[in-house]
């Protein structure tokens, strides 16, 4: 009976012991009353229960909390939390931020213990895709775009990539649930062959173009204080790498295409109901900051993003 009991006791420790370096294996999740003192285990144990198991669609589900935390951050607007009956702003909102950052970066330590359930990039399944649904003959089969106003894909934010897919998907008048507010973007070209894609087709294809090579546009680099004065460093960087993962990176892109892309955001700075029926997009931010520039101002800024290298 004693060694039963301390047989049990061994394997007690053994298991503890086995648990606890799991759990160190990862840091500790940030303490903030709003979140009622989250664990390991019981982050675990919700995503075993509403989410099958599922990490990538939690983690999804706190990307996208974190994209638009950033874009209501660099608004300098506010965040209300009806349920806490809290509002954050300015650094409130800042270290709100930094709190979510860090949540993920515990998320995906402890997604990384169950790998039968963390999808990753399918090649084949995304070029497959890519080539049924003609995108090579805009873009290219490797993600290159063919002409100076077509963007290259190639090495692009996935989540950004697919953030747009979706909004493209459907069309004009109706802002996508859970973006932010009122953004939205049509391009007649496209809309027949994107409003075939079902959610996971958009997946496969933005995960796809993202793990491709990216190649610089071969413009000459130029010199501006243009991204610094005009605020585009805030979001896009100095060397025009997205600040999170539904911004864009610039760098590389060909600088007609760029140009296009401000000079549509222009013209819908006062309306974004106005889109018309060729080629629009409204983003609360790009299409104010768009507003101010001239077009001199637009073609060296595009020029400057597209000089820079891609990686």
């Amino acid at each position: 009976m004693k060694f039963i009991q301390l047989l049990f006791l061994i394997v007690s420790i053994t298991l503890t012991s086995a648990m606890a370096r799991a759990d160190d294996s990862c840091p500790p999740l940030p303490q903030i009353s709003m979140w009622s003192n989250v664990t390991h285990a019981s982050m675990t144990e919700y995503i075993k229960n509403k989410h099958g198991g599922d990490w990538e669609s939690y983690i999804d589900k706190w990307k996208n909390q974190l994209d638009l935390l950033m874009d209501v951050y660099a608004r300098n607007s506010e965040v209300v939390i009806r349920s806490k009956n809290l509002r954050l702003k300015g650094e409130t909102l800042a270290e709100y931020i930094n709190n979510v950052r860090k949540r993920l970066a515990v998320t995906r330590c402890l997604a990384k213990s169950t790998p039968a359930k963390t999808q990753t990039a399918d090649t084949s399944k995304g070029r497959a895709l890519s080539k049924s649904a003609g995108c090579g003959a805009c873009h290219g089969e490797e993600g290159i775009g063919n002409q100076p106003t077509i963007p290259n894909l190639a090495g692009q934010q996935a989540r950004y990539l697919s953030l747009q897919l979706r909004r493209l998907r459907i069309g004009k008048g109706r802002p996508l649930s859970g973006d932010i507010p009122n953004a939205m973007r049509f391009h007649k070209d496209l809309e027949a062959v994107i409003a075939q894609l079902k959610n996971q087709d958009i997946e496969i294809l933005a995960d796809y173009f993202a793990s491709l090579s990216c190649k610089s546009s071969g413009q000459p680099p130029i010199a501006s204080t243009l991204p610094q004065t005009k605020g585009c460093a805030l979001c896009h960087g100095i060397k025009g790498r997205g600040r999170n993962l539904s911004i864009p990176n610039l760098a590389g892109q060909p600088w007609k295409y760029l140009a296009k892309q401000l000079h549509v955001f222009k013209a819908t700075a006062n309306n974004e109901h106005v889109l018309d029926d060729v080629n629009s997009r409204f983003h609360p931010i790009m299409s104010d900051e768009a507003r101010k520039l001239t077009n001199g101002e637009i073609k060296e800024l595009s020029m400057y993003y597209s000089g820079l290298k891609c990686e």
